[in-house]
C-alpha cells in the first residue's frame, strides 16, 4: 500500500440559618397602630413577606435562584495546588496537601491571575500557586483528571524552582524526544474524561537530517496484514458513540489527510479491517497549530497522513465500541 493512500468527595458546608423573631407585647399593639394611622404611614414589606407569598407560602423565583446559587457556593471545594507544567494546552497540577498530580479537565474553566484578570492556561507557569475551585470529584487515573473544575486563580507567582522536585513526574507525563521526526497523538474526551494516545507511524519518508534518524518506518509500510489483521502497534480508542477527536504533532504539520476503513472484527486484541472495503475520506478541520479535528465513530480504522517540511508519515488507530 502506498503511503499516500491513507492518511479528579465534594466537601459540603451547609450553614445553619437561625431566624430571630421579634415579639411585640399585645398591650402595646393598639398604640402602635394608632400612631401609624395618625402619621399616614404605610407599612413597608417585611423580610418575611419578601420571601414568602402570604396566601400559599411559596418562594418567589428570584429568591429560589439566589438560594440555589448560595447552595452551589457552599458545596464548592477549594484546593491549593502547584503548577508543575503547562504544555500543549494542558496544565499539570499537584495538590499541595495530598501531593496528588492531576489535570483540570472542565469544559468551562475560568482562569484568573492574582489581579483577577482572565488569562489562558498558557499564561500559567511552573511554580505558580493556584486556588482550584470545583466539585471535589477526581477521576481515577494517573495523573488524576478533575472534570468538575470551574475556576483556577493564581494566588502566588512562586518560583520555577518550586516545581523542580516534580521533574521526573513531568518527564513521564510529557515525554520529550530527540528524534528529528515529529511525534503525533490523538486526543478525545468522553464520559470517562480526556484521553490521549501516541500514534506510531506505519509508513514514512524523510529527507535531510530527519532521514538520518534510524527508526523511520518504511515508505511502503501498512498497518494490517494481508488477511486484514491489524498490527499490534496500532492503538485503539473505545468509545460509546461518535465524538470529536483531534490529532496533533510536536511539530506543526503543513497538511493532514484523514481516511477511514471499515473493520471486519471489532473485538479488542483481534482487530481486523475489511479487506473488501474501500477507504473513505474524512472531513477534518485543520487549525493554525497544525492540528486536525474530525469525528470518529466505532467500527472503523482511521489513518492520518501528515506532511511536514522534511517529509511525511502515516499513522493509524482503531475505534471500537466500549
Amino acid at each position: 500500500m502506498a503511503m499516500g493512500d491513507f492518511s479528579s468527595p465534594a466537601a459540603s458546608a451547609a450553614g445553619s440559618r437561625v431566624r430571630l423573631a421579634a415579639v411585640v407585647a399585645s398591650a402595646a399593639l393598639p398604640a402602635v397602630l394608632a400612631m401609624a394611622l395618625l402619621a399616614g404611614c404605610s407599612a413597608a414589606p417585611s423580610t418575611e413577606t419578601e420571601h414568602h407569598n402570604a396566601t400559599d407560602g411559596s418562594t418567589p423565583a428570584a429568591s429560589q435562584a439566589g438560594d440555589a446559587a448560595s447552595a452551589d457556593a457552599e458545596d464548592a471545594v477549594e484546593t491549593e495546588a502547584l503548577v508543575v507544567a503547562a504544555r500543549d494546552g494542558q496544565v499539570l497540577l499537584v495538590d499541595r496537601q495530598t501531593e496528588t498530580p492531576f489535570f483540570p479537565t472542565g469544559d468551562a474553566v475560568s482562569i484568573v491571575n492574582s489581579e483577577g484578570n482572565e488569562i489562558t492556561s498558557a499564561s500559567l507557569k511552573p511554580g505558580n500557586v493556584v486556588k482550584v475551585v470545583g466539585d471535589g470529584i477526581m477521576l481515577e487515573s494517573y495523573p488524576g483528571q478533575y472534570p468538575g473544575v470551574t475556576k483556577i486563580e493564581v494566588v502566588d507567582l512562586g518560583s520555577p524552582s518550586d516545581a523542580e522536585e516534580y521533574e521526573t513526574l513531568v518527564s513521564a507525563v510529557f515525554p520529550e524526544s530527540d528524534s528529528m521526526q515529529p511525534t503525533g497523538s490523538v486526543q478525545y474526551k468522553d464520559s470517562l474524561g480526556n484521553v490521549s494516545m501516541t500514534l506510531e507511524p506505519y509508513a514514512s519518508e524523510w529527507v535531510g537530517e530527519a532521514a538520518a534518524d534510524g527508526d523511520a518506518a518504511s515508505p511502503d509500510g501498512t498497518f494490517y496484514e494481508e488477511d486484514g489483521t491489524v498490527t499490534s502497534s496500532v492503538v485503539d480508542a473505545r468509545i460509546e458513540e461518535p465524538l470529536e477527536a483531534t490529532v496533533t504533532y510536536d511539530e506543526p504539520a503543513k497538511r493532514i489527510q484523514v481516511q477511514r476503513i471499515a473493520l471486519a472484527n471489532s473485538e479488542p486484541g483481534s482487530y481486523a479491517v475489511d479487506t473488501d472495503a474501500q477507504p473513505q475520506d474524512v472531513s477534518a478541520e485543520e487549525g493554525e497549530d497544525g492540528a486536525a479535528t474530525f469525528t470518529i465513530e466505532p467500527g472503523y480504522a482511521y489513518t492520518v497522513h501528515a506532511v511536514f517540511g522534511l517529509g511525511e508519515e502515516s499513522s493509524a488507530f482503531v475505534v471500537a465500541e466500549r
